[in-house]
């Protein structure tokens, strides 16, 4: 879901945000980026910890991201837009 939502509101977020259509794409690239590492990391610390627990910390990092992206877009950032998608 979090993927998808920046796909629909792609148009609203160039406008408001002032950005064209390449740092657009750079968004959705920088959501991917972490992806290739976090399964090998997250699964390390699930034998290490326990599932559970690595489980609601990643949760934790996934909300931290949506927030920051969220206030990304309220202060018309895209710099706050990009780390919150890194994250």
């Amino acid at each position: 879901y979090s993927r998808d939502v920046t796909g629909a509101l792609e148009r609203e977020i160039e406008t408001v945000v002032g950005i064209d259509a390449s740092k657009f794409q750079a968004l959705n690239s920088a959501y991917f980026v972490p992806n290739i590492v976090a399964p090998l990391v997250a699964g390390a610390f699930a034998q290490r910890f326990g599932a559970t627990r690595v489980l609601v910390a990643m949760q934790a990092v996934a909300a931290v991201g949506h927030l920051v992206f969220g206030l990304g877009g309220q202060m018309k950032s895209y710099g706050a837009l990009l780390a919150g998608r890194i994250i």
